[in-house]
């Protein structure tokens, strides 16, 4: 992976991997900017993050091929529906070598 490439992977997986309240308004804005114009989404809330779908974008994003976006449940209201979508970004880390660890149960909570 291309050294520039690892270190937005890392910078953004960051934002979604650790407790969101370790980030000021203007971290969450500026990461939100960011995935609002790169895939051409809405977010404005933290907890519309919760579902993994955003995450898995990012995935397939930085690692082509890796998730197979047609199975990412965007749609996904409830935790135990986002599950699965953190199975497939679990499964595109182990694809692609990255020692990550997701506390899911934060992330589903939009903690």
């Amino acid at each position: 992976m291309p050294r520039l490439t690892t270190i937005l992977f890392e910078a953004r997986f960051y934002f979604f991997t650790n407790s969101f309240s370790r980030f000021t308004q203007q971290d969450v804005t500026v990461e939100f900017t960011f995935f609002n114009t790169q895939f051409n989404l809405n977010l404005t809330k933290i907890e519309q993050t919760a579902s993994g779908a955003v995450a898995c974008q990012l995935t397939e994003y930085l690692f082509p091929g890796s998730i197979p976006m047609s199975k990412v449940d965007w749609g996904a209201k409830s935790s135990h529906e986002y599950v699965a979508n953190y199975k497939l970004l679990q499964k595109a880390f182990t694809k692609n070598n990255v020692q990550r660890y997701v506390d899911v149960d934060k992330l589903i909570r939009g903690k």
